[in-house]
């Protein structure tokens, strides 16, 4: 089946927010002071140009809490169709557990054949395949590859530009 719908990580898979990490959870202000310091990877402009080319709508599944989603998505004009953040789900159930990414389906009107999701990290991976989803392993976030790699994604990209050939089949 054609690839229809696509799901992104935020954090180090669309934005790379390293240096707001020492301040996550506990200090939020210092955290969205720091978004426009964020920089974006080398290639997610392309690839979001592509997406809206090609009529493909996007969800963004964070485990972060939606005021800050919507303020990366803000600052550097990520506009995906949907969002699913840490409140849509709750704490039992965020990544890697598959409700964010089933609600993301739901949101999406898509089935799970029709998507690609993208991450950084094996959270991203176990929540997308426990939901039936394909994923694919971002290499140019990841922390820890080898984790990211032993989650069993079904595709690997090595840079944002391999998302586009992905999608092109």
């Amino acid at each position: 089946m054609p690839i229809t719908k696509v799901i992104f990580d935020l954090d180090l898979t669309l934005i790379d927010s390293k240096i707001a990490e020492p301040f996550r959870p506990r200090n939020w202000p210092k955290v969205y002071e720091l978004i426009p310091s964020f920089q974006e990877y080398n290639g997610i402009r392309e690839v979001l140009t592509f997406l809206k080319q090609s009529s493909i709508d996007y969800c963004i599944v964070t485990s972060s809490p939606e005021p800050y989603c919507i303020k990366v998505c803000h600052q550097w004009q990520f506009c995906s169709t949907y969002t699913v953040c840490y409140h849509d789900v709750g704490k039992a159930q965020i990544k890697p557990h598959p409700a964010p990414m089933n609600l993301a389906l739901a949101k999406l009107n898509a089935s799970a054949d029709s998507i690609l999701s993208f991450g950084d990290k094996d959270i991203d991976i176990i929540s997308s395949n426990a939901a039936g989803i394909r994923s694919v392993a971002c290499l140019w976030g990841a922390e820890n590859q080898k984790k990211l790699l032993g989650a069993n994604p079904a595709f690997v990209a090595n840079t944002p530009i391999d998302i586009i050939a992905l999608l092109n089949g």
